[in-house]
């Protein structure tokens, strides 16, 4: 087997110039590399050189989330993938130690803190995505006594 894998190692097609030799020789990328057989430090070295002269690196290392869309899982990923008539909400529990005198004065604040919350998903669903989304915010009372404010996200169309 080891034999198999040593004729398969690429040779390396270029030499890396003094911009691709920095970033191979930085402290992150040694680490990461020194986890990593020859063979594939010779294909990771040919695809930088390759971003390089395709002008490509900058963003591939771009921290732009939105350029990259929506981490798997998200609120908004879930906002995107919604079909028509389906529903993501988002829920925010109150502070159980808040009296009943002072709900009517803070639960409106709590309602427009969460339907805040989900209001650039939307946005972002409409502009990715397209079709029509609403956005309906309310409260639950659990039967544990726990008290909720609700957003619900549905794609109308």
């Amino acid at each position: 087997m080891t034999s198999e894998l040593n004729d398969m190692t690429p040779t390396l097609a270029f030499e890396p110039d003094a911009t691709t030799q920095g970033l191979l020789q930085s402290k992150e990328a040694q680490a990461f590399m020194s986890q990593l057989p020859d063979y594939l430090l010779m294909k990771l070295g040919s695809v930088i050189q390759h971003l390089i002269t395709t002008n490509q690196l900058k963003i591939v290392m771009s921290n732009n989330i939105n350029a990259r869309g929506p981490r798997p899982g998200s609120f908004n990923a879930q906002v995107q993938e919604l079909n028509p008539g389906e529903s993501v909400s988002k829920v925010r529990m109150v502070d159980v130690t808040m009296t009943v005198d002072r709900l009517p004065d803070e639960m409106p604040a709590l309602r427009q803190q969460v339907r805040n919350s989900v209001a650039p998903a939307v946005a972002r669903a409409k502009e990715i995505v397209g079709g029509d989304y609403t956005v309906e915010v309310g409260d639950v009372v659990m039967p544990s006594g726990k008290l909720y404010v609700v957003a619900v996200v549905t794609r109308t169309a």
